[in-house]
């Protein structure tokens, strides 16, 4: 994202489209009015020329909305490819998300930051891969689990802590299973507000990932496709 201003309202924005590109920019609020018409652009066809270098001339030659998005957002100026946002920022490929921070592939999620690919969550902190999950921090490829955290290929589990590879579990705590009781008190043993604490707890999670096998690609019912 680069500073810029609308080529016709003259205000001050931020696109994808840096000052140095040849390409105009307008705000969405100018693109979606009245106010701009591309027709006005239009030019008749040389039959002397290539059709992809006039393409190209016309391209550069009319106003481009400053990034991929609608004007279905609210108080989201900086994302792409994205609309139906509320109060987010920095997300891209996006839609339907509300208070969401840093993130690509962000669907349907609330009050999730620096996530990749999060799909119809809530409350997840630095996770790739998790559709329908609340409350998960540092985790990966998990679905419908809660309350987790440096969790990997998990589907129906909550309150797990540094495990790969569980289904419908509760209380599992380095793939080991133990009380609530328990449980608590191991977590206590783990500060992370700490930055050097969870860089130790990631190597931990890395040393585990090797014990245990996982799908070599990220595909559901998907036949004869290469």
């Amino acid at each position: 994202m680069y500073a810029n201003e609308c080529f016709i309202s003259k205000k001050a924005l931020i696109s994808v489209f840096p000052k140095t590109d040849e390409r105009k920019v307008i705000s969405p609020q100018v693109f979606f009015s009245d106010d701009y018409n591309p027709l006005k652009y239009g030019r008749k066809i040389d039959w002397n020329r290539s059709i992809f270098a006039q393409i190209h001339d016309l391209e550069r030659s009319m106003p481009h909305l400053y990034a991929a998005t609608s004007s279905n957002n609210e108080n989201s100026d900086y994302v792409h490819r994205a609309d139906y946002l509320k109060n987010c920022y920095l997300i891209f490929h996006a839609n339907y998300d509300e208070d969401c921070y840093y993130g690509y592939g962000i669907k349907k999620s609330k009050n999730c930051m620096d996530n990749h690919y999060c799909h119809e969550s809530n409350f997840c902190f630095e996770c790739i891969d998790v559709k329908k999950c609340n409350n998960m921090n540092w985790c990966q490829n998990c679905e419908n689990c809660a309350s987790c955290s440096f969790c990997r290929d998990c589907v129906g589990c909550h309150d797990c802590f540094l495990s790969t590879g569980l289904r419908n579990k509760t209380h599992y705590f380095m793939n080991e299973a133990c009380t609530s009781e328990e449980y608590s008190l191991k977590l206590k043993k783990f500060n992370m507000g700490s930055y050097s604490h969870v860089q130790k707890t990631k190597q931990l999670l890395g040393a585990l990932e090797q014990k245990n096998s996982f799908k070599n690609l990220n595909t559901i019912s998907t036949d004869n496709s290469f």
